[in-house]
């Protein structure tokens, strides 16, 4: 008989939460469990996997999402699991309360696997599991469009600016000779970060959406923009997956290497340095910490890719060729914790 899983997530829109929740439930399918999805809306799309859409008893139950309401949804289930995030170096006492009720604690990186385990959780139920690529990015495909003096930066936080180090993104901007390029920024409609740039124009555009995009478009806007490099010099990620797309189209990638993306830094990375945390204001998390970025910083890290920027793009090329993407899929990076459930080991819980 195949183990079962009963995954509540949100598997209706292309937003962060949803493709974390379709890549650990189509991780579960590609190891042969029988898996079940409950979406809270109703609301199914994108599924690449075959699933049954709806509630069942199973043994295993899994949540994604924060960590707050996985006591009502992971009652009815004997194994509980917690796929966590947090935006923050440490959690408030409740979060990691919440958490302490599930039997395993799956976060996607050390920084906030130690963010849980500050607030309180037993660091006996953490496991760090990475977030993976969707299967479109497995396809060996290099950029359509040469790069054109564009760097792309995927800011996605309306009412949390400084989780991704976009005000200070801008000021470096300002800065840097106009010889550098443009910078797009990819953002729901924030008339805060508009109000950073008045005097940019040209220099700094936005590329306002309110939509996600899916994995799909999302590959084909990486790869026929004509980016010199996506630059991403978060304060607070995760995991931070921008990045790890960029490489997969063969785009060199600018960032900071601390929080999440410490998970995942490449040798041809351009690193933008970062200080002492200190406090960030992010979704559910008051008291807030994160290492600190400045924009001269970023000045310093774009100045050294345009120096070595031949280099960077020829480095960049080479990770198109399907083995980069194949490390970064969803069964891969959960392989561990779905060896940890099998049947034969679920003694270990």
């Amino acid at each position: 008989m195949k183990p079962s899983i009963q995954i509540y997530g949100q598997f209706g829109d292309f937003w962060s939460n949803a493709c974390v929740s379709r890549g650990i439930a189509s991780a579960f399918v590609s190891h042969r469990w029988e898996t079940t999805i409950h979406d809270r809306n109703g609301q199914y799309d994108g599924l690449w996997f075959n699933a049954v859409c709806g509630m069942d008893e199973a043994d295993v139950g899994l949540y994604v999402g924060y960590a707050v309401r996985a006591t009502e949804l992971l009652a009815g289930h004997r194994v509980k699991i917690g796929a966590f995030i947090a935006e923050s170096a440490v959690v408030p006492q409740e979060w990691a309360a919440c958490a302490n009720i599930c039997d395993l604690v799956v976060v996607p990186s050390r920084w906030t696997a130690q963010a849980y385990v500050r607030g309180g959780t037993n660091p006996a139920k953490v496991v760090v599991a990475h977030h993976g690529l969707h299967p479109c990015f497995a396809a060996k495909t290099s950029p359509t469009a040469k790069p054109s003096g564009k760097f792309l930066h995927v800011a996605g936080a309306r009412d949390f600016i400084e989780r991704k180090g976009t005000p200070q993104l801008i000021e470096a901007w300002r800065r840097l000779p106009d010889s550098v390029g443009q910078l797009i920024i990819r953002t729901p409609t924030s008339p805060a970060l508009q109000a950073l740039a008045p005097d940019l124009v040209g220099r700094v555009s936005f590329d306002f959406h309110d939509v996600a995009m899916r994995p799909e478009e999302m590959k084909q806007y990486l790869l026929g923009g004509g980016w010199d490099a996506v630059i991403q010099p978060s304060r607070a990620e995760s995991f931070g997956l921008c990045p790890v797309e960029a490489r997969a189209c063969g785009i060199p990638v600018i960032m900071t290497a601390e929080s999440g993306h410490k998970e995942h830094v490449e040798f041809n990375d351009t690193i933008i340095e970062t200080g002492s945390e200190a406090p960030i204001k992010v979704n559910g998390i008051p008291n807030g910490l994160a290492p600190t970025v400045t924009p001269e910083a970023i000045v310093a890290a774009v100045s050294d890719f345009k120096f070595n920027e031949d280099k960077r793009r020829r480095l960049a090329s080479m990770m198109v060729d399907g083995r980069y993407a194949a490390r970064w899929a969803w069964p891969v990076v959960l392989r561990k914790v779905i060896e940890k459930l099998t049947p034969s080991r679920k003694r270990r819980l």
